[in-house]
């Protein structure tokens, strides 16, 4: 059925193979992913995200890499959060925050 709960994820004893998504071989459907990012939540992972984003099944919030991470590590997926900086782009931003600074906020009036 369309409407369905998504299936909760299977214990931490089940086999690998049906650690990740309750052993679904295909990507779960969006609303899977949000149910057990809440249940991951209902864990104690991430409470930060939880409190910023809760509720989020049925919503069009979007799910970022650390609600991601958060979700493979309820699965007893080991993830790490990685940032790629451009450190180009990262010196012009400073540059535009500190010349914002020193105008007062930079705003046109």
């Amino acid at each position: 059925p369309v409407n369905a709960p998504p299936p909760e994820p299977p214990p931490p004893s089940a086999p690998p193979t049906a650690q990740l998504f309750g052993g679904l071989v295909d990507a779960p459907r969006i609303e899977y992913m949000q149910r057990w990012l809440e249940l991951a939540w209902e864990q104690g992972f991430d409470p930060v995200g939880k409190a910023q984003l809760s509720p989020i099944y049925g919503t069009r919030k979007w799910i970022g890499s650390t609600e991601a991470a958060s979700l493979l590590r309820s699965f007893g997926i080991r993830a790490r959060i990685a940032e790629f900086i451009d450190k180009e782009a990262q010196a012009k931003e400073r540059a535009i925050l500190a010349e914002k600074a020193r105008d007062g906020g930079g705003g046109s009036r």
